[in-house]
Order: C-alpha cells, then sequence, then structure tokens
C-alpha cells in the first residue's frame, strides 16, 4: 500500500515509427527485410513521471510502472512477429525496430498482463492480471490498427538494404482507477465532550462498484445480510473490495489510520457511468458517552456521497485518486450503512493519470 510508486501509463503514447520480429527489441540483431517499424516511445520520462504525494523519494513521489513491455505486429505479408523492451530501456529513450514488415495491419502493446478486452475479468481476481496489485504492477494495454498505421516516406538502409518506413501510435490504457484513503483521524466538536466512551475502527470498504468489467454496479454491506424471505429482507453480499483494520480504539487523540507511516488503504475498481463507488469505514464497537445525544447503536459507519461536493462525480480509469487527510467528527459517524441519506464533511483528494488532482468529499452526517 506504499504511495511511493504509481502508473503512470494512462497517457502513454507508444510512438510507433516503421517495424519486425526480434525477440528483444533493444539489441539490434534483427533479420532484413522491405518494410520496417522503428517502436519509439513518445516521452521517454513518462515511466518516471513526478508528482506531490505524501512519501518522499529523493524529495518526490515518484510515479512509476516496472515490467517488460509486450509489442506484436500483425502484418498482411509476413504474419505476426513479437518483441519486447522494458521500462527501464524505454525511460533510457532506447528505442526499437521490426525489419522484414509487409503490409503492417495492427500493432499491440501490453504490459504486465494487460489484454485488450477485460470484460470478464474480476477485479478480485487473484491471478494475472491481478486488478488490486500495486500500481507499479497494473496491466495496461494499446493498440493502433487499419489507417492508423502508415508510411512515412522515409527509408532506411540496414545491412546494405533499403526498407519502407512505417509508423503509428499506440496509447497503453488502464482498465481500472484506484482510489487511495490514508489519514483517517477522529476530531471532538470544539468545545463539546466526545460523544463516545468507545469507538473501534475496524475497517473501510467500497460499496457500489462492478465486480468484472462488464458487470454492474453491485450492492455491498459489511457485514453481509442473510435473505429471510420470512421477512422479506434480500441478501446483500460483504464488500469484495475490503482492506481490515487493527480494531482499535478511534478515539486515540493525534493518531490518524493507516498509522504506518506512507501507506494508504487502496482499491482498484472498474469505473461506472451510471454509479458512483461509495467509501465506507467500519466501526464495529460503540458505546455512548453521557454526552450522547442518542443511544450509539452498533456497528456504525462513516460514508461518503460525493466527491468535490458532487454526488455525480465520474470516475476515469487509469486515474488514481488520492484521499490523504479525513477528519471525521461524532456528527459523522452514524448507526445506519446507508447513511439516512445526510450527507456532510470535506476531505482532500489528490489525482493522479495515474496523475494528481484535488478532490474533496463528502461523508454522511447525523
Amino acid at each position: 500500500m506504499k504511495v511511493n510508486k504509481f502508473l503512470m501509463l494512462g497517457i502513454a503514447g507508444l510512438a510507433f515509427a516503421a517495424c519486425s520480429n526480434d525477440d528483444d527489441l533493444s539489441n539490434g540483431n534483427l533479420p532484413q527485410g522491405n518494410g520496417a517499424l522503428e517502436i519509439t516511445f513518445s516521452d521517454g520520462g513518462l515511466f518516471t513521471k513526478t508528482v506531490p504525494g505524501t512519501s518522499e523519494e529523493d524529495g518526490e513521489d515518484v510515479v512509476l510502472v516496472k515490467g517488460t513491455v509486450t509489442v506484436n505486429v500483425t502484418a498482411g505479408g509476413t504474419g505476426t512477429k513479437t518483441a519486447t523492451i522494458t521500462t527501464d530501456e524505454i525511460a533510457q529513450g532506447k528505442t526499437g525496430k521490426f525489419w522484414d514488415i509487409t503490409n503492417p495491419t495492427k500493432v499491440e502493446a501490453y504490459i504486465n498482463d494487460g489484454k485488450e478486452s477485460y470484460a470478464d475479468i474480476s477485479i478480485v481476481n487473484s491471478s494475472a492480471p491481478n486488478m488490486q496489485a500495486m500500481p507499479v504492477a497494473i496491466p495496461a494495454y494499446g493498440k493502433a490498427e487499419g489507417d492508423q498505421i502508415s508510411l512515412d516516406g522515409t527509408t532506411e538502409t540496414n545491412n546494405g538494404k533499403e526498407y519502407e518506413m512505417y509508423k503509428a501510435t499506440v496509447q497503453l490504457e488502464i482498465p481500472v482507477a484506484r482510489l487511495e484513503i490514508s489519514g483517517i483521524t477522529h476530531v471532538d466538536n470544539e468545545g463539546e465532550t466526545c460523544e463516545y466512551d468507545e469507538l473501534t475502527i475496524d475497517g473501510i470498504y467500497l460499496d457500489k462498484i462492478k465486480p468484472t468489467g462488464n458487470g454492474r454496479s453491485t450492492d455491498y454491506h459489511y457485514p453481509e445480510i442473510e435473505a429471510d424471505e420470512e421477512a422479506g429482507i434480500e441478501a446483500v453480499p460483504a464488500p469484495i473490495l475490503w482492506e481490515a483494520i487493527s480494531s482499535e480504539s478511534f478515539l486515540q487523540s493525534g493518531i490518524s489510520w493507516p498509522k504506518e507511516q506512507n501507506q494508504v488503504y487502496a482499491f482498484n475498481f472498474y469505473p461506472d457511468n451510471t454509479a458512483m463507488p461509495i467509501l465506507k469505514i467500519y466501526f464495529a464497537n460503540a458505546t455512548g458517552s453521557d454526552a450522547s445525544p442518542d443511544i450509539k447503536k452498533e456497528p456504525r459507519y462513516a460514508v461518503v456521497k460525493s466527491y468535490n461536493n458532487n454526488p455525480n462525480f465520474k470516475f476515469e480509469a487509469g486515474t488514481i485518486y488520492r484521499i490523504k487527510s479525513v477528519n471525521l467528527y461524532d456528527g459523522n459517524i452514524l448507526g445506519t450503512e446507508e447513511g439516512n441519506d445526510m450527507y456532510g464533511l470535506n476531505v482532500t483528494v489528490e489525482e493522479a493519470k495515474w496523475d494528481v488532482e484535488t478532490l474533496s468529499a463528502e461523508w454522511v452526517e447525523q
């Protein structure tokens, strides 16, 4: 959950100038042909972009993806050829070439088991591609085909033979957005006595998210609700994106969660234009103090309805959203998971592509 490494592939333009089939794009030992596709990355530093952050590495928070980019070129006259190049080589400005290419029709590039379609892949898949992996290992995929590939009007000589040069541009795209939360702190109302004698923080989760790329937004509840036909109660599953917290007292002065330095609670999820994911914090144990205006029903919840004061805020794939300060007052901690449709509390969020901007979230208030 460390925040010092984030992926910056959402805006990664891969400039493909002409191509061939060597196993390593950086070694230059490639066969002859009559057409070639040279691969360059439009920004040699896009794998090491820096943005403001909560942790520091050489004074800056590093946005980084690591791994091997696999490139496939499909050509009408010469079939499909594959080559690889590492992100370290890309960051150093290295390029590669596919030689002996005739009539290229499609260029595909992917990293960390990236795939063209994630329609049926669960965000909690335990095997590759693991959508809950750290951003450093998140999958990404991109392609160019048809008239996106064209001769650039130049030629190049290699081993005494002249090649016509093709070019294309491929943008690697990440299928999920990422929400990170840190700095969760209890705050007493100024001049007022705390409403709790006991309050434990036990977990945090996302509600109303899609389990698969082509799935529908699903309602989740912690703890899960079992069906009871006689009582007319429908089942609600436990959240699939859940971070357990240590069940410590949330009333400790000056303490924020997660307590470990430079760590966050993080969730990767498929954005849904028809529903907004709702962030919920779970408090298992609660005992009201003499100052409490009501009986403290257990468990209790803190619930987000809107981000940036926008109840219809749209999350985008390939973007990291960071909530770095969550100040919860007694009035933000409720006895119902749905929050009685009353919302308050603003928190700051920074956004990254895997890029960073500032957001705020409104929390339920009783």
